[in-house]
């Protein structure tokens, strides 16, 4: 659970509530309290607190207050793992956009005057009304303003006559006497978001502060520290922030309308990077402040500092400028996209195209900025000719022109004239863009946002909504009038039937509906339309009114297709995403199968037995069912067909012909294996010419694996299969899905020869592999004497073939043949075999074997001495990413038994055990952050090293995991309190030869840790 709100509003007070009696109900057990504060330093670390609570199987409320929101997430990740008993609630002033996965987020939002006045009157009962309605009405809600304002008043004062700058000037004079010092300090601290309070040097951040002042580090460090006593700065270890913002934000205003440019510029040349960063941010909060627009105004005009936007990393900066002149920033974004470095920014992979995208998306949200900034981000749409999950502007583009969290206030129709402008200019290369936003317009439900919709200090929301159901019927009957009037009839078919279900249950007018389907079914029918009305029937027709049902049951019958043509393509052809799937049979209220409703593949042979006398049909459908990626019941179609012909041969010789005569890159040959199944039982000796055949024509003998899978291996299959293969009108990859279901004595050895065959080809080895894997799988009962043929043909095919990755599948296979061929091969074998995968280490570098190591543990396992020369004695290039001890996952050696890797290192000790150390992990790889006990198996070998100290080598290395979650300072105490548990004279020894190192670098790490939890960015 997270709470967050403005600083002074009391979220701490309230968390404190929480273990209280009598507030509210069911108080929390105080005896569970773990609490921290990173507004002073903290040790442990939150995150180091949460592993000890969770390793000791500890039931805890752990409360980390002012808690940013990257430790709040990794704090999150490790309360929530399974078996945790520890609750979290950690709290922040920042109100961002701050909604970790996985945790409710509480807002507390600015109270009334009224309940600021009651409370000032239970805290200063000695206060005049007067005194507290003008100090509730000045600090708009917020607790921390209203004690800080009510603490300068004195005996009998009046506040209320003064104006606001007087009221807000005595924060900072309070009961002091009057330093006019103090306010200008205050001013220069709230140049920036935070800063670093700690760091006294001559180049810190707040000497840079001192400088930009006019003052000396020593006075605004003394002037900090008033502030700090003051509750008007707070502190988080080393860093310190002026809060509340409602304070910071006018000071840092007045900070800059008192400073002289050339002063300013001199900061931002002189400070470090990381103030420059957080003087930025604070300029993204002063919108309102004319003299910060003019600053930034200055910046951006032509000399200026950011005329010419950054493409790199400092792009952040720009990001936080746009707020206070966010038409300038858009104006500048669009000349460089007209410029020159286009082309770098809108490239797909540059990794700094991403806050491109997400500026853009921001600067959307005013209808002034919204035409121009779409059209900046379709650019970075139309850039990506292929899919990309990094840094794709797909989503951020769509969700601008989407019903709800469209993150922008164009209305509707102004979203719909820009979608008309980019469809309708031939010559932008925005035509992607145009689809994809008219795509957007008929999205119904499951509706997101991949941005932020905070932008400084703007008032932001949502973008706009409708008011009404009337409104929403109009934004979808507006969109379905838009694609009619901009798209071909084809694609506007497919823009509507994806969603025409969710049309129809919740969006468009059903009049609307009624009328487009009947227009668009006016030319050849809509079968698309059919199916998504039958499935918004089937699914949601229940709760559909009466009358609304049956206007959609009169659609459907009025859509259905009739004549024969219509009918296969609705049958045989149709299938898509959210459509009423055919084989899905209707039932009575009974539950009880209606008979009468035939399953989508009796419905595909009977259209098919229908074609078998209906040669015009047959004719006109033929190239569509070849053609077709997916046919579902292209198969049934064939089967029908093949069944119902009077002349069986001569049918086929006009389906082959037909095949033969499409031109096209793809063709499917599955009409034609349903077509031979069913002329199996009628005339298989006419199946078995066919066969043979096929073997040498040009267009079935790339299909004749598939052909000889449908209608079964007889004698002559594999001899066919050869055969086209020797000729060249089928390849290795034309075999590739073929399995054999009953492996007979005499289809073993036909198999053989024809894997012997296919090995001779390029990636026939592949293939092979493949092939070889499959049929075992699907044979499992094989005798001993077949199992051994087969497995000397594995090991051929194996010593063959390429170990580059082709996906799981293919990796499976090979891992099976390993396991099975590579034991007791001959050595000129296996060694050929190690080698091949040995190549491929070197070819990759390691990096496409990384993920793949379970390959090489197999080989390992089957020939530890082979392979331990070629990987150890002779490392690959990429050997470290595959064999050191920092490798995550550990190293392929580890799957040895220790006396083997021991035995193995003693033939040459000076340089096998020097070796062999860099590869084993003194942890195993599993749960780092919980790994209590050193690896067995490291320990094995380790008590017969020669010279143990060698063998574990250096601390560091050897105690850096390679991956880790957590704290690593947490991680390596774990692991040293382990190595002294285990009691072992030589690493005991190592271990405290070490102790200096490891405390330097535990108090580094948690040094680092401190600095980022700690921090207010």
């Amino acid at each position: 659970m997270r709470l967050i709100g403005l600083s002074g509003l009391g979220k701490t007070r309230l968390a404190e509530a929480l273990f209280e009696d009598g507030v509210g109900e069911a108080p929390l057990d105080p005896a569970l309290a773990v609490y921290t504060d990173y507004s002073s330093e903290t040790t442990p670390s939150a995150v180091d607190m949460a592993l000890r609570l969770v390793a000791a199987d500890r039931r805890a409320i752990l409360i980390v207050d002012n808690c940013n929101p990257a430790t709040h997430a990794q704090v999150a990740r490790i309360c929530g793992e399974d078996g945790s008993q520890v609750s979290l609630l950690t709290i922040e002033y920042d109100v961002r956009d701050d909604e970790p996965e996985d945790t409710d987020v509480f807002r507390l939002a600015a109270v009334s005057p009224e309940l600021v006045e009651t409370w000032l009157e239970r805290t200063f009962p000695s206060m005049p009304q007067v005194n507290r309605s003008r100090i509730a009405e000045f600090s708009n809600g917020n607790f921390r303003v209203a004690r800080a304002l009510a603490s300068t008043l004195r005996g009998g004062e009046s506040l209320g006559q003064l104006r606001d700058q007087d009221l807000f000037e005595r924060i900072f004079q309070q009961r002091n006497v009057a330093d006019r010092s103090l306010l200008r300090d205050a001013e220069a601290l709230s140049l920036v978001y935070s800063f670093n309070g700690e760091d006294l040097a001559d180049g810190g951040e707040l000497a840079a502060l001192a400088g930009s002042a006019g003052r000396s580090l020593r006075d605004l460090r003394e002037s900090m520290s008033d502030l700090v006593d003051r509750g008007l700065v707070q502190s988080r270890g080393r860093w310190r922030a002026m809060l509340p913002q409602a304070l910071a934000n006018p000071l840092a205003s007045s900070a800059i309308r008192r400073m002289l440019p050339s002063e300013i510029e001199t900061f931002f040349d002189t400070a470090p990077p990381r103030l420059l960063l957080s003087f930025t941010r604070r300029l993204s909060y002063l919108h309102d402040s004319a003299d910060a627009r003019a600053l930034v105004e200055r910046w951006l005009s032509p000399g200026g500092r950011f005329h010419r936007l950054p493409t790199d990393d400092d792009f952040v900066l720009v990001q936080n400028l746009a707020p206070v002149a966010p038409d300038l920033v858009l104006a500048r974004m669009a000349e460089h996209l007209a410029g020159p470095d286009v082309g770098e920014i809108l490239r797909p992979n540059n990794i700094h195209r991403r806050p491109w995208i997400d500026l853009l998306k921001s600067l959307a949200f005013e209808v002034a900025h919204f035409d121009q900034a779409a059209c900046c981000l379709a650019m970075f749409v139309a850039a990506e000719v292929e899919p990309s999950r990094h840094s794709s502007a797909k989503d951020a583009f769509r969700e601008l022109f989407q019903l709800y969290l469209s993150g922008t206030r164009a209305e509707p129709a102004q979203r719909r004239r820009l979608i008309r402008a980019m469809l309708e200019d031939s010559e932008a290369p925005l035509g992607v863009a145009g689809r994809e936003a008219l795509s957007a317009l008929f999205e119904i439900g499951h509706f997101s946002a991949s941005s932020s919709f905070d932008f400084g200090a703007r008032p932001r929301d949502f973008g706009w909504t409708p008011a009404n159901n009337e409104e929403i019927r109009t934004w979808y009957n507006e969109a379905i009038a838009l694609a009619l009037d901009l798209l071909p009839v084809p694609q506007a078919k497919d823009f509507l039937e994806d969603n025409l279900r969710a049309l129809w249950t919740q969006g468009a007018s059903h009049d609307l509906l009624e009328s487009v389907c009947q227009r668009l079914a006016a030319d050849g029918g809509w079968n698309g339309a059919w199916l998504a009305l039958r499935s918004a029937l089937k699914f949601d027709g229940e709760g559909m009114p009466a009358d609304v049902r049956e206007r959609l049951e009169r659609l459907i019958a009025a859509l259905q297709p009739v004549g024969l043509l219509p009918r296969a393509r609705a049958i045989v052809l149709m299938i898509g995403t959210g459509r009423f799937d055919l084989d899905e049979q209707d039932y009575d209220d009974e539950g009880e199968l209606i008979a009468s409703t035939p399953s989508a593949a009796e419905q595909a042979r009977a259209i098919g037995a229908a074609m078998a006398t209906d040669e015009a049909a047959l004719a006109a459908f033929l190239p569509e069912v070849i053609v077709a990626q997916t046919p579902p019941r292209a198969f049934e179609f064939g089967e029908g067909l093949g069944g119902a012909v009077s002349d069986v041969p001569g049918a086929w010789a006009r389906l082959e012909a037909g095949y033969g005569a499409v031109v096209a890159d793809y063709k499917n040959p599955t009409v034609l294996g349903g077509y031979l199944n069913a002329a199996l039982a009628r005339d298989p000796g006419f199946v078995t010419g066919v066969l043979d055949g096929a073997a040498t024509s040009q267009h079935l003998a790339p299909h004749l694996a598939y052909f000889q899978g449908v209608v079964g291996l007889d004698d002559g299959a594999f001899r066919r299969m050869t055969a086209a293969l020797n000729s060249g009108m089928a390849q290795p990859n034309h075999y590739s899905r073929l399995s054999i279901r009953q492996l007979t004595p005499a289809r073993v050895g036909e198999l053989a020869t024809f894997l012997e065959a296919l090995n001779a080809y390029e990636d026939g080895a592949v293939v092979g592999v493949e092939i070889l894997h499959g049929s075992l799988r699907r044979n499992p009962t094989l005798s001993e004497q077949t199992l051994a043929s087969l497995t000397e043909v594995g090991r051929a095919l194996l010593a063959r073939v390429d170990f580059a990755p082709r996906g799981v599948m293919f990796d499976h296979a090979l891992e099976t043949l390993l396991v099975q061929c590579l034991p007791g091969a001959a050595p000129d074998v296996a060694l050929a075999i190690c080698e091949r995968a040995r190549a491929t280490v070197a070819e990759s570098r390691g990096s496409a074997f990384t993920p793949r190591k379970r390959i090489l543990g197999r080989i390992f396992q089957a020939q530890p001495v082979l392979a331990l020369n070629l990987f150890l004695l002779e490392p690959p290039s990429g050997l470290r990413m595959l064999f050191d001890y920092g490798v995550p996952n550990g190293s392929p050696v580890a799957t040895l038994p220790a006396g083997v890797l021991c035995d193995w290192a003693d033939i040459d000790p000076a340089n096998r055990w020097p070796r062999l150390s860099r590869t084993l992990l003194l942890f195993e790889p599993r749960n780092v952050e919980r790994q209590v006990n050193p690896s067995p198996l490291f320990m094995a070998v380790l008590q017969r090293a020669p010279d143990p100290a060698a063998f574990l080598g250096a601390y560091h290395s050897r105690l850096q995991p390679g991956s880790w979650g957590g704290s690593l300072a947490e991680i390596l105490e774990g692991r040293r309190r382990a190595i002294l548990k285990a009691g072992d004279p030589a690493l005991t020894a190592w271990a405290r030869a070490a102790e200096a190192e490891h405390v330097a670098w535990v108090q580094a790490e948690r040094d680092r840790e401190h600095r980022r939890e700690e921090s207010f960015e």
